[in-house]
């Protein structure tokens, strides 16, 4: 049996790190420009199946700017997106968030 599946968009705050809670099980599809709003389009279990939350931190950091590029970060680059005069790179940390 083939289980539903629904694709969600969360908006993005333009801030170094933030913390997301998707349903359980699901998978980053995008990430993009939507009009002025940085976004993530995530494929996620439709209800009931979606009760169980993970929490996935996303690294956003623009152009020019410095920072430690640690172990947990390495291959975790999703994409870089020019908004207005800005390119900012976004990151999904792929260790535990505990915050």
């Amino acid at each position: 049996m083939t289980s539903k599946r629904v694709i969600y968009k969360y908006k993005l705050a333009i801030t170094d790190r933030q913390i997301i809670e998707v349903p359980r099980n699901s998978v980053l599809l995008s990430v993009g420009i939507q009009v002025d709003d940085l976004v993530a389009w995530v494929d996620t279990p439709a209800r009931p199946y979606a009760e169980l939350k993970d929490k996935w931190e996303f690294i956003i950091r623009g152009t020019g700017n410095e920072f430690d590029l640690d172990e947990e970060l390495r291959g975790s680059y999703k994409a870089s997106l020019q908004l207005g005069d800005f390119v900012w790179h976004v990151y999904l940390y792929t260790g535990p968030v505990n915050h």
